[in-house]
């Protein structure tokens, strides 16, 4: 019993220097999270292992042809002898000059797209971490305001609770309590799972552990910076997935139609032989032989007119997308517009400074200086205030996302402070 008198007195004194804790929260910032993000997602290192194998593949297209060595053997019978004979031969097979080149380039291509295809799901999951991150933390907030208010109509419950009511008016507020507090416990649970949710949605990406209750920082985005639509369309022309997918696909037809037309001009094959025959006296016979064909019945025609069509349509297609792209970034530019002057009028501290009037307004409704009516109108206030405040902030980085992705700029990450 003395030991376990000494076992508490201890533990009281380690509890009041702080040397036991509490449980300390996991601390995230976007950074630490889009790098774990990319370093362990199985989607980059396919597509990086994906242009290894396009690189190896272009290497092979430019390969030289395997000779091929010709074995012949027969008996010749030169009467009255009968001798054995054979021949040996090899060939190599000479492509027209630049044929090789092209077929390279050609094959090059395809790594070229897979590369672009690499940095949109690197800037992809930039995008979506980022996205996921802001919502985490955004419910997270909502869930704290939730929390505040039922713990006050809690306080008010049992306020109400204490006295007696006569009057219909007082029964009614009583009512009221209740059933505000009841429907705000049910957004409290909402919340509590659109938290959970999108912590689970993150953790597809990094690895955490939700029993720790993570808390990430973000920047708070203040909508004063304004973007120029010309730039952005300047830039969206120049810096495009779609549209750079879609060059190199108008130059790998072009190539194509380069290589078709070459191969109208025939490749030679150079050979060697050296036979021996052996009936009656000895003879050997030695040469060299030179092999070209003849671009009589198929000169590839079809074929040129086949690649010109294609490469018109490629044109036709990178047309398109250069419209579509520049209308789109012109539509996301005035979301984004609309969306930071809203976030404007939502200042961050304007969360802190709703929830201390309603402290204080709670205070003095239980002094009875304060009508109740009008304390539930500014509690209904308040709460669609603080949404608006976060949902703006949703808003405005859902526009900088799209923006930054439709215009593949990498320094999204370093330059979200600046909004």
């Amino acid at each position: 019993m003395q030991i376990c008198r000494y076992i508490l007195s201890f533990s009281v004194l380690l509890v009041s220097f702080g040397l036991v804790a509490e449980e300390v929260k996991q601390q995230y910032t976007l950074e630490t999270l889009v790098n774990q993000a990319l370093s362990r997602s199985d989607q980059i290192l396919s597509q990086q292992a994906r242009i290894e194998e396009k690189q190896e593949a272009a290497v092979q297209a430019g390969a030289w042809k395997n000779p091929t060595l010709n074995v012949n053997g027969g008996v010749k019978r030169a009467l009255p002898s009968l001798g054995p004979m054979f021949q040996v031969g090899i060939s190599q097979q000479i492509l027209f000059p630049g044929k090789q080149n092209l077929h390279r380039e050609i094959a090059g291509f395809d790594k070229e797209i897979e590369s672009i295809s690499l940095a949109e799901s690197e800037l992809a999951i930039t995008t979506d971490v980022i996205r996921l991150a802001y919502e985490y933390a955004m419910y997270e907030r909502k869930l704290k305001f939730a929390e505040s208010r039922r713990k006050r109509f809690e306080l008010i419950q049992s306020y109400l609770a204490g006295h007696m009511f006569a009057s219909p008016q007082q029964i009614t507020t009583r009512l009221i309590v209740k059933e505000r507090l009841r429907n705000i416990n049910a957004d409290w649970l909402q919340l509590q799972g659109a938290v959970k949710s999108r912590f689970e949605q993150l953790n597809f990406y990094v690895e955490a552990d939700s029993q720790s209750n993570p808390t990430i920082a973000v920047p708070w985005l203040k909508g004063g910076r304004v973007l120029s639509d010309n730039e952005w369309a300047t830039q969206v022309r120049e810096d495009n997935f779609s549209l750079a997918s879609q060059k190199v696909q108008v130059e790998k037809a072009t190539k194509e139609q380069q290589l078709l037309r070459r191969e109208v001009w025939p490749d030679i094959s150079l050979s060697a032989f050296y036979g021996q025959e052996t009936a009656g006296d000895t003879q050997r016979t030695a040469g060299i032989g030179l092999g070209i064909p003849l671009p009589l019945w198929n000169r590839n025609q079809a074929g040129i007119r086949s690649t010109s069509l294609k490469i018109k349509a490629e044109k036709y297609q990178l047309s398109l997308k250069e419209k579509q792209t520049e209308a789109d970034i012109r539509k996301l530019l005035a979301q984004y517009e609309a969306s930071r002057k809203i976030a404007g009028q939502y200042p961050q501290e304007s969360i802190a400074m709703l929830e201390a009037n309603l402290q204080t307004m709670e205070k003095e409704f239980r002094k009875n200086r304060v009508d109740f009516l009008l304390f539930l109108e500014l509690d209904v206030q308040a709460a669609e205030t603080v949404n608006h405040v976060l949902d703006a902030q949703l808003a405005v980085l859902e526009s900088i996302l799209s923006i930054f992705f439709i215009a593949c700029d990498q320094t999204l990450l370093s330059q979200l402070s600046t909004f």
